[in-house]
């Protein structure tokens, strides 16, 4: 029973006209022929693009940080900073008094020496402290300048606008790290953060960070963003697109439409009514939704956007022999 079914459906092949067809055309894209019947039984898409302005970007790779280590290193530094203040109105009074019994004494007045010596100790040791304070300050400031950066470090003042937003929750400060040798530094426009969720946030750049990351190496920079809502809790892994160079023309090319051979990217473009042609695409610019492409496709051309791995299978199949050279297929 098998056998005669097996056997029917062998004639059924070879009678039957087949939809699609390869053919070569200009002896260097192989083409498919899709007539209007296969079309539809593959679900076939297009897509007509269309002229688009897009700007490079450098893509960085980082978490939200937890502002609590920043808010810590602040109350340590504006505690040392308020010691130091208190300890200069302390020695100011001490040296005013000292100065004030040994005018007294020298003019033969109402004091004792040992009252000179008393203040003058009390002086001596107010000055000391004071110098304690000083270099207290000093060596917290720098200890945070080493982990912060200059910038942040100026941030930990009483009454910093920035303090106060971390610590309310209103915003929220992202560490990134830039892969490989990039150098970079302050950008004119403003950082975009996308998420896992392919929510993209506006952020502002800061400055670089004076230590490099664990794991990824590269330049490690800070941003900063109020656009919170939520979406950026603490340790939220984010990819930060830096925009770069000047803006090109060109199109996009939809991630549907690519396909891959080997390291090659292709996608289908049609060149007639039913025929659609296999073109190389570099992929060298990356975008939310595809690649950008400045030469070709170009404008006005239309390419298969569902569909066109059905296309390559084709290919494959009745075209191999005909594949342009260098092809992986």
């Amino acid at each position: 029973m098998m056998r005669t079914f097996y056997s029917v459906l062998f004639i059924a092949v070879l009678i039957l006209p087949l939809p699609v067809y390869a053919t070569l055309q200009g002896g260097a894209s192989l083409s498919v022929v899709v007539t209007p019947r296969m079309s539809r039984t593959i679900s076939l898409r297009t897509e007509k693009l269309r002229r688009q302005s897009w700007r490079p970007s450098w893509t960085a790779y980082g978490r939200v940080i937890s502002g609590a280590s920043l808010i810590a290193t602040a109350r340590t530094v504006i505690d040392a900073r308020q010691t130091l203040v208190a300890m200069r109105v302390t020695t100011a009074a001490a040296d005013a008094e000292y100065r004030r019994l040994r005018g007294l004494y020298a003019l033969h007045a109402n004091v004792a020496y040992h009252q000179v010596q008393s203040a003058e100790a009390r002086w001596q040791a107010d000055h000391a402290a004071l110098q304690k304070a000083k270099m207290g300050l000093m060596v917290v400031r720098a200890s945070a300048s080493a982990e912060w950066g200059s910038v942040i470090s100026n941030w930990l003042t009483p009454g910093s606008r920035h303090l106060r937003q971390l610590a309310a929750g209103e915003a929220r400060l992202i560490r990134l790290t830039l892969p490989g040798r990039t150098r970079i530094t302050s950008p004119k426009n403003s950082i975009t953060l996308v998420t896992i969720d392919g929510a993209r946030i506006p952020a502002t750049w800061i400055s670089v960070a004076p230590t490099l990351g664990q794991g990824l190496q590269g330049i490690a920079f800070y941003a900063w963003t109020i656009q919170v809502k939520d979406r950026l809790a603490y340790g939220t892994g984010v990819v930060g697109l830096i925009p770069h160079g000047p803006k090109m023309d060109g199109v996009i090319v939809p991630r549907t439409a690519v396909i891959w051979s080997g390291s090659s990217a292709w996608i289908f473009m049609r060149s007639d009514t039913n025929t659609y042609r296999r073109e190389p695409i570099s992929t060298r610019y990356p975008t939310r939704d595809g690649w950008f492409e400045p030469n070709t496709p170009g404008p006005g051309d239309v390419i298969v956007t569902k569909g066109a791995q059905t296309l390559f299978s084709i290919q494959q199949q009745q075209g191999e022999s005909s594949s342009p050279p260098g092809d992986d297929d």
